[in-house]
């Protein structure tokens, strides 16, 4: 079986929020809020897993 998946799909929010972050919200705080969510959700799993080990060591 194929994965069709999108590989791209979290980093899409990521780069709009870089972009075009809300009236009075910097760049990184637009960013980290969308990984806070993704990772809230389980929505990139393996972003999610890797996080996880960063923040164990």
């Amino acid at each position: 079986m194929q994965d069709r998946a999108d590989p791209h799909v979290g980093e899409r929010p990521l780069d709009i929020a870089r972009r075009n972050p809300l009236p009075g919200v910097s760049a990184d705080e637009a960013v980290t809020e969308i990984r806070d969510m993704q990772d809230s959700i389980g929505a990139i799993p393996a972003r999610s897993a890797h996080r996880r080990t960063a923040d164990s060591r």
